[in-house]
C-alpha cells in the first residue's frame, strides 16, 4: 500500500514549523505555522508558542 503525505495536515505543518523555529529560522517557520492555522484554527500544541517566539525575536508574522 502506497502512502502519501497530506500537505494540508495541520499537525505536520505545525511540527515542521516548530522545528524551523527552534534554531531561529523564522523565515522558514512562520509560513508553515501560518499554514497550520489556515488548515485548523486549533492547531497542535506549540504552534502559537512558536509564532509568539518568532514575533518576540523580530521574526514571525
Amino acid at each position: 500500500m502506497e502512502r502519501t503525505l497530506n500537505p494540508n495536515d495541520a499537525t505536520i505543518l505545525a511540527d515542521l514549523g516548530r522545528r524551523h523555529a527552534t534554531p531561529a529560522r523564522w523565515d522558514e517557520a512562520a509560513p508553515l505555522l501560518g499554514e497550520a492555522y489556515a488548515c485548523n484554527r486549533l492547531p497542535p500544541d506549540g504552534c502559537a508558542e512558536a509564532l509568539a517566539s518568532g514575533a518576540a525575536h523580530g521574526g514571525g508574522d
